[in-house]
């Protein structure tokens, strides 16, 4: 099984962790995060005003992003700082010293790199003087400092009491450092170059900060800083007083790349020409990212603040209103200026409206504006560049006029049905459209990087899954991969009882399909009570299940089965119906990862049940392809909290209860659509719960999950 903790070292700060000789790789991102993380969309060019000094409001929008370049599988770029046109950043390898590289931060491009002078896990560089010092907590808690024009090491500054090393910055005279050693609150020590305490600030008001990863004083804002949280995955602007000995969070930012990719460096840079900008970086990406957080402050300032819909992610073949958030950031009240929405495909405009902001915008005020005509995505792996942009004819700061994002059409669901097979496939490792007809089929490709190797593009990985009053049937098409290695693989969770939590010494646990010189299945039980850590026993043995890899499609490809029963190794599940608590992974050779789900479940909780998604082992028979599959959007109930459901197009409706079990089936008469009372098959109301709703349109099969509350 392979290690997925590796990155709970740079998370949770379990140093115990960091060298695992199986862990993720970090590779550049591909797929729906890729195409929105160079330089910004701007629907018009910015110009150059004379600044007035910035107010204490502070943004957080995108302005440019910085290639970082490849990294090995087991290495991790943490924090940094920009000094002039140089971007300093830590680069932890794996059993190797770490690495200071300076970068151009412009473009990306390697200036200068200064090799650790031991294998050590390091956190932020801070230059002081001619001197770097860089904080670290592996295998101890200290500062390293070297020599910067030589490149020598010096000596260590250890803490002169008990105090964690992670973020730090340097004021001048003192450096400031995160202090995580205690559970809550987090604090800040203030501390002189022996390592001796001068003051401690300590965390106050809510929200409250997690774990303090990086930090960066404010150069423009007295008494101010900022903080990447990773525990709670934000970026936090804070206030700072050390009289009171506090610090306390005004605000937070979600990371530049996205919700998931855990916030990690931060430096500050400015004043520039009276802006003011932070550069950050994310674990699971590898790119810095420069963000407007000051402007100047002008009478005349209208922006795109954020983009409400559409999401970085839709339902394929879904009709959306485009929405834009704007903000009056100047300080003259603003009217009659043009909101545009452009959303292109492939390098084509296939959306292009423009709304007039008519009503009286004041300084500081924010509104909503929705486009009309509706947009409609297409088909599942259709990617999308949507721009929206203000045009205020005498703006005074052009930089924050626009915002974008990149959308991809996928199928993200908490609940997946298994239908009873029809067909008994052949194990042969070629899945033969035949013989998986009746399965599930469902996209798994991590298309949100949850998994560390980089944002997989939709359609790179296919789960299939049915059953039978026997066994289990699982295959696995990983259309990216044409070869077949040793430790291709992929595994499945089942806790049975869907009680989100491993019962102790029972079958609940993995089953680890991989080609290990062979086609191999190994069960790993793992064993309660609670969730994370979970320990866990393996076995290799034959009875586990039935494993066949192949690439004779083209592409690598897994068929399997594991049995029904009540020996450890078995499914103990109900013959005909059943609901499991259910995580799939999927990987090739070298710990690369390809597809997971739940979509939205990070792979660092991979024994943790209370994550896992839902599977109903159905005992009807039915075939569900999900990337033909189009939306239920003549799906309506009269009324929200209940019953009756009115359908508008359809020749079938069929409901089923949470097991899986049909409670009705209704048939369009007249042609005038379908319509459910609430009542089962046997004429009796059903009661509150959740439900299965599946829709014959045509050709089409759909279904959805609803509640229905008496």
């Amino acid at each position: 099984m392979i290690n997925k903790v590796v990155k709970l070292c740079v998370l949770l700060g379990v140093t115990a962790l960091l060298f695992a000789a199986q862990s993720e790789l970090l590779f550049t991102p591909a797929g729906l995060n890729q195409a929105n993380h160079r330089s910004p969309i701007t629907g018009v060019f910015p110009t150059r005003t004379t600044p007035t000094p910035p107010t204490d409001d502070s943004s957080w929008i995108k302005v440019d992003s910085i290639p970082l370049g490849p990294i090995g599988g087991s290495d991790a770029l943490c924090g940094l700082k920009v000094y002039g046109d140089t971007i300093f950043i830590v680069w932890n390898r794996e059993n190797l010293p770490y690495v200071v590289r300076m970068l151009n931060r412009h473009t990306g491009a390697v200036i200068d790199s200064l090799i650790g002078h031991t294998i050590e896990y390091k956190m932020t560089p801070v230059k002081v003087g001619d001197s770097l010092y860089v904080s670290g907590f592996y295998p101890t808690e200290h500062i390293d400092v070297y020599y910067l024009p030589t490149k020598t090491f010096v000596r260590e500054i250890v803490p002169i009491g008990s105090y964690y090393t992670r973020g730090m910055d340097w004021d001048g005279s003192r450096l400031w450092v995160g202090d995580n050693s205690s559970t809550t609150p987090k604090r800040i020590k203030i501390i002189d170059r022996s390592g001796a305490v001068i003051k401690t600030l300590t965390n106050i008001g809510s929200p409250v900060v997690g774990w303090i990863m990086d930090l960066t004083l404010d150069r423009m804002i007295p008494n101010r800083l900022w903080l990447n949280d990773n525990i709670n995955d934000v970026a936090c602007y804070c206030a700072f007083d050390t009289v009171a000995n506090t610090f306390q969070v005004l605000a937070t930012f979600t990371p530049p790349a996205g919700a998931g990719s855990i916030a990690e460096g931060i430096g500050f840079y400015g004043p520039d020409n009276g802006y003011g900008y932070c550069y950050t970086n994310s674990v699971y990406v590898l790119w810095v990212y420069k963000m407007l957080v000051h402007s100047p402050t002008v009478p005349n300032d209208i922006g795109v603040s954020s983009i409400k819909a559409p999401t970085s992610i839709v339902d394929p073949n879904t009709t959306i209103t485009p929405i834009a958030r704007i903000t009056n950031y100047g300080t003259a009240p603003q009217s009659n200026f043009p909101v545009t929405c452009w959303i292109d495909s492939a390098g084509t405009r296939i959306y292009n409206a423009t709304y007039t902001y008519t009503q009286t915008l004041a300084p500081g005020a924010t509104d909503s504006v929705s486009f009309t005509p509706d947009w409609t995505s297409g088909a599942a792996g259709t990617n999308y560049a949507v721009k929206m942009f203000t045009n205020l004819s005498n703006d005074e700061n052009r930089i924050n006029d626009t915002a974008g994002l990149t959308v991809g059409t996928f199928l993200i669901r908490d609940t997946l049905i298994a239908p009873f097979a029809i067909v008994t496939p052949t194990l042969d490792g070629n899945i033969q459209i035949t013989e998986w007809a009746d399965a599930l089929k469902w996209d798994i490709s991590d298309i949100l990087n949850m998994q560390g190797s980089g944002a997989r593009a939709p359609g790179s990985c296919y789960l299939y899954v049915k059953h039978d009053s026997n066994n289990v049937y699982w295959a696995l098409d990983l259309k990216a991969k044409t070869t077949i290695d040793d430790y291709d693989q992929f595994g499945c969770y089942l806790d049975e009882n869907l009680s989100r939590t491993w019962a102790v010494d029972s079958s609940e646990g993995n089953h680890w399909f991989v080609w290990i010189s062979g086609d191999t299945v190994i069960y790993r039980a793992l064993i309660g009570p609670g969730n994370l850590p979970s320990d866990y026993w393996e076995r290799w043995e034959s009875g586990n299940g039935v494993s066949r890899a192949s690439i004779a499609s083209g592409n690598l490809q897994f068929e399997a089965l594991v049995q029904k029963g009540t020996i450890k190794w078995n499914y103990t599940i109900h013959p005909t119906s059943d609901t499991v608590g259910f995580y799939v992974y999927a990987a090739g050779a070298g710990s690369a990862f390809w597809g997971n789900w739940p979509t939205q479940m990070p792979g660092t909780e991979w024994n943790n049940a209370a994550r896992y998604g839902t599977l109903i082992f159905s005992p009807e028979p039915f075939g569900i392809t999900e990337e033909k599959r189009p939306p239920i959007s003549e799906l309506r109930l009269a009324n929200p909290l209940r019953l009756p459901l009115v359908i508008h197009t359809g020749h079938r409706l069929e409901v089923y209860d949470i097991s899986g079990k049909l409670i009705k089936a209704v048939n369009q008469t007249n042609g005038v659509g379908l319509t459910w009372d609430g009542n089962d098959k046997n004429g009796k109301p059903v009661s509150t719960g959740i439900y299965f709703i599946k829709l014959f349109q045509n050709n089409n099969t759909t279904q959805t999950k609803t509640v229905i509350v008496r």
